[in-house]
């Protein structure tokens, strides 16, 4: 069987962008992403703790975390956890 030529979002409702709008509010938007989202290393200590205290501030941490714990497959900090943190909150959640 051959595959279309173009593929479907794999993820289609994260592609609905007007219910992202919260995003736009959020403190980490006034700060450098790789602070959140490194794309060359992993965050050291003090890069996670300087990212944690922005989060912290942040009108749409909730909004943010929730986001988060409902997508596993993504990385880096959201609404003031880690990515280990939010496994450990969802294993914990489910038990």
């Amino acid at each position: 069987m051959n595959k279309p030529a173009v593929q479907p979002a794999r993820y289609a409702y994260d592609t609905d962008l007007p219910a992202l709008d919260w995003i736009l509010q959020g403190s980490c938007g006034q700060t450098d992403p790789e602070a959140f989202h490194p794309a060359s290393h992993n965050l050291t200590h003090s890069e996670v703790q300087a990212a944690l205290a922005v989060c912290q501030a942040c009108p749409v941490l909730q909004r943010c975390r929730d986001y988060a714990l409902a997508r596993p497959w993504l990385t880096g900090i959201w609404g003031a956890t880690t990515a280990h943190q939010r496994r450990r909150l969802r294993r914990t959640t489910a038990a």
